[in-house]
Formats: C-alpha cells, structure tokens, sequence
C-alpha cells in the first residue's frame, strides 16, 4: 500500500529559474497518475528515472537492484523469472540490450523495477523514443501491469493522448505549476483554464475572441458572427468588468450538414472549406470563417473541397468561455 504526496514543493536552478512551484498533490494508492505538459514544464524535475545498463544481459540488468541488495541467489532467480513471466520476456534473458527492441528494452526496465517489488513506480517519459506503433502497444502493457499489480504509479509525458489513455487521473503543468488535477474526461469537458483546455484534446479546441452585449439574451459578437451566449453563463458575465472573452469549442462541436439534423441547440454561421484530411475513420476539416481559421471533426462519410463554401453549425452546449487576461474559465451554473 502507498499514497505519495508533495506537499509545497518547489525547485529552483541557479537561483532564478523555477522548474517546480507550489506543487501540493496527492496520488491514491493503486492508482496511476499521469504528469503532463509541454517539454520544460516542470514534470521530470517532480519525477526522475534511472537509465539501463547496456553491458549486462536482460537477466543480470533485472536481478542488478537484488544483488546489490543481497538478495539469496535462489530469490533473485525466483523474482526475475516471475517478472520476465509476467512481462512475456522469458526468451530474452540471454540477450544484451543492444540485441533488444526498443519494446523489449522498455519491458526489461519494468522488470528491472518489478523485481524489487516497489511500492510505487515512477515513469520518467519511458515510450519517448520509440516508434507510433510500438508506443501504443507499450503504453497498453504498462496498463494492464498497472491492473494486474496494482501498484501505485506516477508516469511522466508530454503526449496528451499518452495521458488521456493511460492515467486514472492526470496533473496537468506549465511553468512549474499544476494548472489542474481531474480524470481525463474531467479534464476534456471542463478544463480550467485556456491552457488545459488547449493542450487536453486532439485535434486541439478551436478559439475565437469576442466581445459580450449583455442584455435579455447576453450575446458574444465575434469577428464573423454574433452567437447567444447560453444562459449557465449568466452569473458569470454580470460579476465580469472586461467583457471581452474567448470562445473556446472543440472540433466535434462544429458541425458541416443541415441545421435539420441535429437535436440540439445549433448556431449557423457560414465558412469556406479551405482543404480536410482524411482519416480513415473521419474527416478534418480546416474551415475560414471570416478572418477566424477553425477546425471541425466529422464522420467519414462527410465531404468537402477547397473552397467550397458550406453552413457550420456550433453546438451551444458545449461553448467554453474564457476570461481574456487569465485565461480562467468562466463557470458554467
């Protein structure tokens, strides 16, 4: 059993750069808490991780920390043939690292840690230099080892996707600070601020500056439409002195089709269709609205071409607004 806490942790290099501020979080036992943010953030100076040993063979670089340790030689073998079992290795213990994978290599660090039997992990970006497919098949194993030992663990990566797919809950960082702590769907549908709700999120949320008309209905006017504000916003916007705000919505909230088709509540504006990618499973669609570029995520049975012009309809619902200068969510009750 394990909780990790930091409590005021701060960390500054050379007396005047702050790589870590204020940080006060909890991780439960059991649970795997992702840190995430952009490349100098902060989150590897919380989290630090020991490299591998290239001159030794996968056995002797996972039973490394018991020899050490003085564990029995009947002990070491035990522990390391449980680890390697568990981790599908056990035909890779003669080899040296540079006869591995990149996989293979990731999976003899866990063992390398699994041995010892910690009581928490710590992941310091361990799938950063590994290829697409082999960081989606990696970071599978590391969850299901997550679930099958249930032991506590703290990973560290700057890839949102990463994160959102790994993490029981994730913190997210800039500049030293944890913005936000909350499950990935917590972070997705209500993020607390213009950076995480920027960074959580692909392709990213769309944002569009606007100045609020307060009135019966208030209104936002932006540069190529005036939208009604939804009215969970209205305690906000009457405790707000400058009324300029930004609009946030997330691709699949901008809709391409016939106001018809839709249950809820829609705003049509009008756009130009300035080029889409194809994926397979969905289209992107890169769309100009006035002087404002947007982004729309579609089925893939949608279709579109450059220049075209074309209806958009933005979901009400789901409209973020943002304070101009903080960049603070406005609440939505």
């Amino acid at each position: 059993m394990a909780q990790v806490t930091f409590v005021n942790v701060e960390k500054i290099y050379d007396g005047s750069v702050v790589a870590a501020r204020d940080i006060n979080l909890t991780v439960e036992d059991r649970e795997l808490l992702v840190l995430v943010g952009p490349s100098g953030c902060g989150k590897s100076t919380v989290l630090r991780m020991v490299a591998g040993l290239e001159h030794m063979s996968a056995y002797d670089n996972m039973a490394f920390g018991l020899k050490l340790r003085k564990h029995s030689k009947t002990d070491i073998v035990k522990r390391v043939s449980e680890a390697a079992d568990l981790l599908n290795i056990g035909n890779l213990l003669k080899r040296k690292p540079k006869a591995l994978s990149g996989g293979q290599r990731q999976r003899v660090a866990l063992g390398r840690a699994i041995v010892r039997k910690p009581s928490v992990f710590l992941f310091d970006e361990p799938l950063s230099n590994l290829d697409a497919k082999m960081r989606v098949q990696m970071r599978t194993e590391i969850r299901k080892l997550n679930l099958r030992i249930q032991t506590t663990m703290i990973y560290v990566t700057h890839d949102q996707v990463e994160a959102m797919t790994l993490g029981d809950r994730l913190a997210v960082m800039n500049e030293g600070m944890i913005l936000q702590v909350g499950t990935p769907l917590e972070l997705y549908e209500q993020p607390a601020d213009r950076f995480v709700a920027a960074f959580i999120g692909s392709p990213a949320m769309n944002f569009v500056e606007g100045k609020v008309a307060i009135g019966e209905r208030n209104e936002l006017k932006t540069s190529f439409a005036t939208f009604p504000v939804p009215e969970r916003f209205d305690r906000a916007l009457a405790g707000l002195g400058d009324r300029t705000v930004t609009m946030g919505i997330r691709p699949e909230d901008i809709y391409i089709g016939k106001s018809d088709e839709y249950d809820e509540e829609v705003f049509k504006a009008n756009a130009i269709i300035e080029f889409t990618e194809s994926l397979g499973n969905e289209m992107i669609f890169h769309l100009k609205c006035g002087s404002e570029e947007l982004v729309a995520r579609e089925p893939a049975e949608r279709r579109g071409s450059p220049g075209e012009e074309t209806e958009v309809f933005f979901a009400l619902s789901k409209i973020h607004l943002f304070e101009r200068y903080s960049g603070k969510a406005l609440s939505s009750s």
